[in-house]
């Protein structure tokens, strides 16, 4: 029975490279990524291994693993034509901020002012998309 270890290497060059490690180290190639890699992750599935790449700009990608020999890297190791799955996420972390800001506003002013005050505040808040 043949077993084919999986060595992966981030970098800060934006990319991860994958070595096949049974015998010895043999470099199998590389993937590119949309930015600098702060962390990998295999897959707990062990049919197909897949690596969790996150990057610095909030990129995640789903690497399908590269088997040995399955690729031509005479010329190149970079694995082209290797499928991987990508989702972007951002930060609301400054909205969340101005929410809490605007809702901090309003329960200021219940305490001292009236309704229609504190309404106008509330409609100034979604017109900005604060609250």
């Amino acid at each position: 029975m043949y077993v084919c270890v999986l060595i992966s290497v981030q970098s800060k060059n934006n990319t991860v490279f994958f070595l096949s490690a049974v015998d010895n180290y043999e470099p199998i190639g590389f993937v590119s990524t949309p930015s600098p890699v702060t962390t990998i992750q295999w897959s707990s599935e062990p049919a197909p291994l897949h690596l969790l790449v996150c990057c610095e700009d909030g990129s995640m990608l789903e690497v399908e693993a590269p088997q040995k020999h399955q690729y031509d890297t005479s010329k190149s190791y970079y694995l082209d034509p290797l499928k991987y799955t990508a989702k972007q996420f951002t930060s609301i972390k400054d909205k969340l901020r101005v929410s809490v800001y605007c809702m901090d506003s309003l329960y200021e002013y219940s305490v001292t002012y009236s309704l229609e005050i504190i309404m106008r505040i509330a409609s100034q808040c979604s017109l900005h998309g604060n609250y």
